[in-house]
Formats: structure tokens, sequence, C-alpha cells
């Protein structure tokens, strides 16, 4: 073998891979995958009370599922487009 790596290099390349490729992530992962603040990604998550409509307005990132952590999960796909960002760039 011409490359070894230890058994914690492996892990962190494999979750590495994984936020760089997955189709949908959990908050933090979404993120440090779309380059925005976690403050941002939960902002777009959140449901806004319109004090003017006095009626609850519906998040812009909508949780797709949840994870088997039971973390909810985001489309990264939509996440991009809320930082105006292609898929290409991330």
């Amino acid at each position: 073998p011409e490359h070894w790596w230890s058994e914690r290099d492996y892990r962190d390349r494999v979750a590495r891979d994984f936020v760089d490729h997955a189709p949908a992530l959990p908050a933090a992962e979404l993120a440090a995958r779309v380059e925005v603040p976690l403050s941002t990604v939960r902002k777009w998550a959140a449901r806004v009370w319109d004090k003017k409509a006095k009626a609850w307005i519906p998040p812009r990132l909508v949780s797709r599922q949840r994870g088997a952590d039971g973390r909810k999960v985001y489309a990264v796909e939509d996440a991009l487009r809320l930082a105006g960002k292609d898929a290409d760039q991330a």
C-alpha cells in the first residue's frame, strides 16, 4: 500500500466526503457545506411571526425528514438556492 491512514484519518475522510456529496444534511453540516453561519441556516429553518398579518410565516428552508440520529435534515439544493449559489459552487 502506498498510503496508510489511521482509523481516525479514515473516519474524518469519509465524513468529509459525505458532507461534500450528500443531498440532505443536518443544520451544522449544511452550514459548513453552503459556507454560511449556522445561525443563518437556523433562521432559514425557523417560522416567523408577522405582527402586521398576525400570522406565522412558514420557514424558507423546510426539513425533509430526520436522520438516523434523530436530527432534522435539509435539502442542500434548497440551502444553496437561499444562499444564492449554484450547486457547482459548493
